[in-house]
């Protein structure tokens, strides 16, 4: 069960982010929104469990993904606004918002299921 929690915590927060449709409140494109979270997502959960076989403390880990979540977020919404500043003619800025918003979730996916697994691993 122990090693399950931080998987079933991830993918907790991850349906709740889906059922509220978190990413489009956020900024992400409302047509996309959802599929960006599913990739997203998928793609954090793999790569958190990929990192957790790395040698080292999870705490580099952890503020690997703190600092990956973070600069997703910040491409995802400048992507955003030099797209729309542009009346959509900005096809470098639409595709940093589209791919910002599908690495965004994935960071944030890895950085919950990193800190859960360490947390886990504390007791």
């Amino acid at each position: 069960m122990r090693q399950a929690l931080p998987l079933l915590l991830t993918l907790l927060v991850a349906a709740l982010a889906y059922a509220t449709n978190a990413p489009a409140q956020f900024g992400a494109h409302p047509q996309w929104a959802l599929t960006n979270l599913l990739i997203g997502g998928a793609l954090g959960i793999a790569t958190a469990f990929a990192a957790g076989f790395l040698p080292g403390p999870a705490f580099f880990r952890i503020l690997g993904f703190t600092v990956l979540s973070g600069f997703f977020i910040w491409a995802a919404q400048v992507g955003g606004r030099e797209f729309a500043a542009s009346y959509g003619d900005d096809a470098q800025a639409g595709q940093l918002w589209y791919l910002g918003w599908i690495a965004a979730p994935a960071a944030l996916a890895a950085l919950l299921y990193t800190a859960t697994a360490w947390l886990v691993s504390q007791r």
